[in-house]
Protein backbone atom coordinates (compact mmCIF):
# COMPACT_ATOMS: atom_id res chain seq x y z
CA UNK A 1 0.00 0.00 0.00
CA UNK A 2 2.84 2.36 0.84
CA UNK A 3 4.41 1.74 -2.56
CA UNK A 4 1.14 2.66 -4.29
CA UNK A 5 0.86 5.87 -2.27
CA UNK A 6 4.40 6.95 -3.11
CA UNK A 7 3.94 6.11 -6.78
CA UNK A 8 0.65 8.01 -7.02
CA UNK A 9 2.12 11.03 -5.25
CA UNK A 10 5.01 11.05 -7.70
CA UNK A 11 2.78 10.67 -10.75
CA UNK A 12 0.39 13.37 -9.57
CA UNK A 13 2.91 15.98 -8.44
CA UNK A 14 2.74 18.01 -11.66
CA UNK A 15 -1.04 18.15 -11.63
CA UNK A 16 -1.02 19.23 -7.99
CA UNK A 17 1.58 21.88 -8.76
CA UNK A 18 -0.64 23.33 -11.51
CA UNK A 19 -3.59 23.59 -9.12
CA UNK A 20 -1.39 25.19 -6.45
CA UNK A 21 -0.09 27.73 -8.97
CA UNK A 22 -3.67 28.60 -10.00
CA UNK A 23 -4.54 29.17 -6.35
CA UNK A 24 -1.45 31.28 -5.72
CA UNK A 25 -2.07 33.40 -8.83
CA UNK A 26 -5.65 33.97 -7.62
CA UNK A 27 -4.29 35.16 -4.27
CA UNK A 28 -1.75 37.38 -6.01
CA UNK A 29 -4.43 39.03 -8.14
CA UNK A 30 -6.50 39.58 -5.01
CA UNK A 31 -3.52 41.26 -3.35
CA UNK A 32 -2.88 43.47 -6.36
CA UNK A 33 -6.51 44.54 -6.49
CA UNK A 34 -6.73 45.33 -2.79
CA UNK A 35 -5.03 48.72 -3.00
CA UNK A 36 -7.40 49.82 -5.75
CA UNK A 37 -10.45 48.50 -3.92
CA UNK A 38 -9.47 49.92 -0.52
CA UNK A 39 -8.88 53.38 -1.95
CA UNK A 40 -12.18 53.40 -3.84
CA UNK A 41 -14.45 51.44 -1.52
CA UNK A 42 -17.55 53.58 -2.03
CA UNK A 43 -17.28 53.51 -5.80
CA UNK A 44 -16.65 49.76 -5.88
CA UNK A 45 -19.55 49.06 -3.53
CA UNK A 46 -21.83 51.25 -5.63
CA UNK A 47 -20.84 49.24 -8.68
CA UNK A 48 -21.50 45.98 -6.84
CA UNK A 49 -24.88 47.16 -5.58
CA UNK A 50 -25.82 48.16 -9.14
CA UNK A 51 -25.44 44.53 -10.24
CA UNK A 52 -28.51 42.28 -10.32
CA UNK A 53 -28.76 40.38 -7.06
CA UNK A 54 -28.46 37.02 -8.82
CA UNK A 55 -25.03 38.08 -10.10
CA UNK A 56 -23.93 39.14 -6.60
CA UNK A 57 -25.05 35.80 -5.23
CA UNK A 58 -23.24 33.87 -7.98
CA UNK A 59 -19.98 35.69 -7.29
CA UNK A 60 -20.20 35.46 -3.50
CA UNK A 61 -20.49 39.20 -2.88
CA UNK A 62 -24.12 39.46 -1.79
CA UNK A 63 -24.37 40.73 1.77
CA UNK A 64 -20.61 41.23 2.05
CA UNK A 65 -19.07 44.70 2.25
CA UNK A 66 -15.52 45.73 1.46
CA UNK A 67 -14.75 48.06 4.35
CA UNK A 68 -12.92 45.64 6.65
CA UNK A 69 -10.17 43.03 6.36
CA UNK A 70 -12.75 40.31 7.10
CA UNK A 71 -14.96 41.54 4.26
CA UNK A 72 -12.14 41.30 1.76
CA UNK A 73 -11.08 37.91 3.08
CA UNK A 74 -14.62 36.53 2.63
CA UNK A 75 -14.69 37.76 -0.96
CA UNK A 76 -11.36 36.06 -1.67
CA UNK A 77 -12.43 32.93 0.20
CA UNK A 78 -15.25 32.41 -2.29
CA UNK A 79 -12.76 32.12 -5.16
CA UNK A 80 -10.39 29.95 -3.14
CA UNK A 81 -13.28 27.62 -2.35
CA UNK A 82 -14.34 27.24 -5.99
CA UNK A 83 -10.81 26.25 -6.98
CA UNK A 84 -10.39 23.93 -3.98
CA UNK A 85 -13.68 22.10 -4.57
CA UNK A 86 -12.99 21.69 -8.30
CA UNK A 87 -9.56 20.32 -7.44
CA UNK A 88 -10.97 17.90 -4.86
CA UNK A 89 -13.61 16.38 -7.14
CA UNK A 90 -11.12 16.18 -10.00
CA UNK A 91 -8.57 14.36 -7.86
CA UNK A 92 -11.16 11.92 -6.56
CA UNK A 93 -12.55 11.08 -9.99
CA UNK A 94 -9.19 10.82 -11.76
CA UNK A 95 -7.21 8.88 -9.14
CA UNK A 96 -9.42 5.83 -9.34
CA UNK A 97 -9.94 5.84 -13.10
CA UNK A 98 -6.46 6.79 -14.31
CA UNK A 99 -5.31 3.19 -14.76
CA UNK A 100 -8.18 2.51 -17.14
CA UNK A 101 -7.56 5.81 -18.92
CA UNK A 102 -3.84 5.14 -19.30
CA UNK A 103 -4.32 1.43 -20.06
CA UNK A 104 -2.24 0.38 -17.04
CA UNK A 105 -5.04 -1.31 -15.09
CA UNK A 106 -3.89 -4.78 -16.10
CA UNK A 107 -0.44 -4.07 -14.65
CA UNK A 108 -1.60 -2.60 -11.31
CA UNK A 109 -4.46 -4.94 -10.58
CA UNK A 110 -2.42 -8.09 -11.20
CA UNK A 111 -0.10 -7.09 -8.37
CA UNK A 112 -0.65 -8.87 -5.01
CA UNK A 113 -2.92 -6.10 -3.72
CA UNK A 114 -6.66 -6.48 -3.13
CA UNK A 115 -8.74 -3.79 -4.81
CA UNK A 116 -9.79 -2.47 -1.41
CA UNK A 117 -6.14 -1.76 -0.56
CA UNK A 118 -5.62 0.04 -3.87
CA UNK A 119 -8.74 2.16 -3.29
CA UNK A 120 -7.61 3.02 0.25
CA UNK A 121 -4.12 3.93 -0.95
CA UNK A 122 -5.55 6.23 -3.59
CA UNK A 123 -7.85 7.73 -0.98
CA UNK A 124 -4.82 8.58 1.18
CA UNK A 125 -3.20 10.24 -1.84
CA UNK A 126 -6.39 12.24 -2.45
CA UNK A 127 -6.46 13.41 1.15
CA UNK A 128 -2.82 14.50 0.92
CA UNK A 129 -3.60 16.48 -2.24
CA UNK A 130 -6.62 18.14 -0.64
CA UNK A 131 -4.63 18.96 2.49
CA UNK A 132 -1.87 20.56 0.38
CA UNK A 133 -4.44 22.79 -1.33
CA UNK A 134 -6.03 23.81 1.98
CA UNK A 135 -2.60 24.53 3.49
CA UNK A 136 -1.69 26.82 0.60
CA UNK A 137 -4.99 28.70 0.91
CA UNK A 138 -4.41 29.20 4.63
CA UNK A 139 -0.82 30.30 4.05
CA UNK A 140 -1.72 32.79 1.32
CA UNK A 141 -4.38 34.28 3.58
CA UNK A 142 -2.00 34.56 6.54
CA UNK A 143 1.15 35.58 4.68
CA UNK A 144 -0.30 37.78 1.93
CA UNK A 145 -3.78 38.99 2.88
CA UNK A 146 -3.40 39.59 6.62
CA UNK A 147 -0.33 41.92 6.39
CA UNK A 148 -1.83 43.67 3.35
CA UNK A 149 -5.13 44.44 5.06
CA UNK A 150 -3.63 44.88 8.52
CA UNK A 151 -6.06 42.17 9.55
CA UNK A 152 -4.31 40.30 12.34
CA UNK A 153 -7.57 40.33 14.27
CA UNK A 154 -9.21 38.03 11.71
CA UNK A 155 -6.82 35.11 12.30
CA UNK A 156 -9.50 33.11 14.23
CA UNK A 157 -11.96 33.63 11.34
CA UNK A 158 -9.34 32.43 8.85
CA UNK A 159 -8.75 29.32 10.96
CA UNK A 160 -12.40 28.34 11.32
CA UNK A 161 -13.30 29.02 7.68
CA UNK A 162 -10.29 26.99 6.57
CA UNK A 163 -11.58 24.12 8.70
CA UNK A 164 -14.93 24.41 6.92
CA UNK A 165 -13.11 24.49 3.59
CA UNK A 166 -11.24 21.26 4.37
CA UNK A 167 -14.45 19.49 5.39
CA UNK A 168 -16.15 20.45 2.13
CA UNK A 169 -13.07 19.51 0.10
CA UNK A 170 -13.08 16.07 1.68
CA UNK A 171 -16.73 15.60 0.81
CA UNK A 172 -16.18 16.54 -2.83
CA UNK A 173 -13.16 14.23 -2.88
CA UNK A 174 -15.40 11.33 -1.83
CA UNK A 175 -17.97 12.35 -4.44
CA UNK A 176 -15.22 12.24 -7.03
CA UNK A 177 -14.31 8.69 -6.03
CA UNK A 178 -17.97 7.69 -6.21
CA UNK A 179 -18.33 9.18 -9.70
CA UNK A 180 -15.30 7.17 -10.80
CA UNK A 181 -16.86 3.98 -9.45
CA UNK A 182 -20.26 4.70 -11.01
CA UNK A 183 -19.09 5.81 -14.47
CA UNK A 184 -17.01 3.29 -16.39
CA UNK A 185 -15.56 5.71 -18.93
CA UNK A 186 -12.54 7.38 -17.23
CA UNK A 187 -12.96 10.74 -18.97
CA UNK A 188 -16.70 10.78 -18.39
CA UNK A 189 -16.09 10.01 -14.71
CA UNK A 190 -14.17 13.28 -14.30
CA UNK A 191 -16.85 15.12 -16.28
CA UNK A 192 -19.52 13.61 -14.02
CA UNK A 193 -17.65 14.94 -11.01
CA UNK A 194 -17.57 18.43 -12.45
CA UNK A 195 -21.26 18.25 -13.41
CA UNK A 196 -22.05 17.29 -9.82
CA UNK A 197 -19.98 20.22 -8.56
CA UNK A 198 -21.76 22.59 -10.95
CA UNK A 199 -25.19 21.26 -10.00
CA UNK A 200 -24.57 21.70 -6.27
CA UNK A 201 -23.18 25.21 -6.88
CA UNK A 202 -26.21 26.27 -8.93
CA UNK A 203 -28.52 24.79 -6.32
CA UNK A 204 -26.71 26.77 -3.61
CA UNK A 205 -27.11 29.94 -5.68
CA UNK A 206 -30.82 29.27 -6.18
CA UNK A 207 -31.41 28.62 -2.47
CA UNK A 208 -29.58 31.77 -1.42
CA UNK A 209 -31.26 33.88 -4.08
CA UNK A 210 -34.77 32.75 -3.22
CA UNK A 211 -34.16 33.06 0.52
CA UNK A 212 -37.33 31.10 1.36
CA UNK A 213 -36.12 27.52 0.87
CA UNK A 214 -33.17 27.40 3.25
CA UNK A 215 -34.46 24.06 4.54
CA UNK A 216 -33.09 22.60 1.29
CA UNK A 217 -29.53 23.58 2.20
CA UNK A 218 -28.76 19.96 3.12
CA UNK A 219 -28.85 19.19 -0.63
CA UNK A 220 -25.70 21.18 -1.44
CA UNK A 221 -22.30 21.03 0.29
CA UNK A 222 -21.76 24.67 -0.69
CA UNK A 223 -24.12 25.59 2.16
CA UNK A 224 -22.77 23.19 4.78
CA UNK A 225 -19.88 25.41 5.87
CA UNK A 226 -20.64 28.72 4.19
CA UNK A 227 -17.86 31.11 5.23
CA UNK A 228 -20.12 33.98 6.32
CA UNK A 229 -22.33 31.66 8.39
CA UNK A 230 -19.32 29.89 9.90
CA UNK A 231 -17.81 33.22 10.92
CA UNK A 232 -21.06 34.31 12.58
CA UNK A 233 -22.30 31.02 14.04
CA UNK A 234 -19.43 28.55 13.94
CA UNK A 235 -19.37 25.13 12.28
CA UNK A 236 -22.81 23.49 12.31
CA UNK A 237 -22.95 20.17 14.14
CA UNK A 238 -25.85 19.08 11.92
CA UNK A 239 -23.97 19.69 8.70
CA UNK A 240 -20.86 18.10 10.21
CA UNK A 241 -22.87 14.92 10.82
CA UNK A 242 -24.45 15.06 7.34
CA UNK A 243 -21.01 15.50 5.77
CA UNK A 244 -19.60 12.54 7.69
CA UNK A 245 -22.53 10.32 6.68
CA UNK A 246 -22.28 11.30 3.01
CA UNK A 247 -18.49 10.81 2.97
CA UNK A 248 -18.72 7.37 4.57
CA UNK A 249 -21.55 6.27 2.26
CA UNK A 250 -19.64 7.52 -0.78
CA UNK A 251 -16.50 5.59 0.03
CA UNK A 252 -18.45 2.45 1.02
CA UNK A 253 -20.33 2.48 -2.30
CA UNK A 254 -17.07 3.16 -4.10
CA UNK A 255 -15.55 0.03 -2.55
CA UNK A 256 -18.59 -2.10 -3.31
CA UNK A 257 -19.00 -0.96 -6.91
CA UNK A 258 -15.33 -0.91 -7.86
CA UNK A 259 -14.44 -4.29 -6.36
CA UNK A 260 -17.03 -6.11 -8.48
CA UNK A 261 -16.77 -4.31 -11.80
CA UNK A 262 -14.88 -5.40 -14.89
CA UNK A 263 -12.04 -3.00 -15.60
CA UNK A 264 -11.22 -1.57 -19.00
CA UNK A 265 -7.74 -2.79 -19.99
Amino acid sequence: MGAIILKELKLGRRSLLVWLIITFVTAAFGALEYEMVSSNVEMVEQGINAMPRIVRVMFGIDGVGLTTALDYYLVMYFWYALIAYAHAVSVGASLLSKEERDKTAEYLYTKPYPRSAIINAKLVVGIINVAAMALLIWLTSVVILVPLTDGREIMPEIAITTAGLILTQMLFLMFGFLCSALVRNPRKAVSAGFYLLLATYLLAVAIEYLGTVNYLSFLTPFHYFNALVVVEQGISSLFLIISAILAVLSILFTHRLYKTRDLLV
